[in-house]
């Protein structure tokens, strides 16, 4: 969510993996008070944060060589001319393609699309908001209001005093009615 981490750098299984390694390997580390969930997950963000280094000093040594360029004969492709076919435009204005009445009726089931696109904007708008919280703040909001967690656990995990992590998810809280309220508005 944090869009820090590109899409496909890291394999979830290998986090989890290693962390299921390190949970059956140093047992005797676990604390006492910390039930073996929550120490699950507290290795899972340690090898997160472990991995998210690794992934941004890499970044800043390597070059892509697997990024995308449009050519300029590609872009007219792209537009829906083709050379090599240059009638197909015509024959689609002069000969539209046929539908039948019944898939021209919309389904009552389904829901409106102009709906989806509210959801999807404000998603979208939440995820943005989201990607601008300093990174302890998006760590108890994934925690908490995704993962479920209880407070005392989210403190266990992120080794912050409980209070703060309260405070922290009341303040979220806060943020994240406003922005509803605000998209709302709009």
């Amino acid at each position: 969510m944090a869009g820090d981490i590109p899409k496909g750098a890291l394999d979830a299984r290998d986090i989890v993996d290693e962390a299921a390694r390190q949970a059956l390997t140093q047992a005797s580390r676990k604390p006492h008070k910390m039930n073996w969930l929550v120490w699950f997950y507290f290795l899972i963000h340690a090898e997160l944060r472990r991995q998210r280094r690794a992934l941004k000093q890499a970044k800043a040594e390597v070059v892509s060589l697997e990024e995308l360029k449009v050519l300029p004969d590609d872009a007219e492709k792209a537009s829906g001319y083709d050379a090599e076919r240059p009638l197909d435009i015509i024959e689609q204005e002069l000969e539209p393609p046929v539908v039948k009445t019944e898939g021209l009726l919309p389904d009552l089931h389904a829901v409106p699309p102009d709906e989806i696109a509210a959801e999807k904007d404000l998603l979208e708008h939440l995820q943005t908001a989201v990607q601008s919280w300093p990174r302890a703040e998006r760590e108890i909001f994934e925690l908490y209001f995704i993962e479920g967690f209880d407070p005392d656990e989210i403190a266990m995990v992120t080794r912050q005093t409980l209070k703060i992590v309260q405070e922290n998810i009341s303040s979220i809280q806060n943020r994240l009615r406003e922005e509803v309220l605000e998209q709302a508005l709009i």
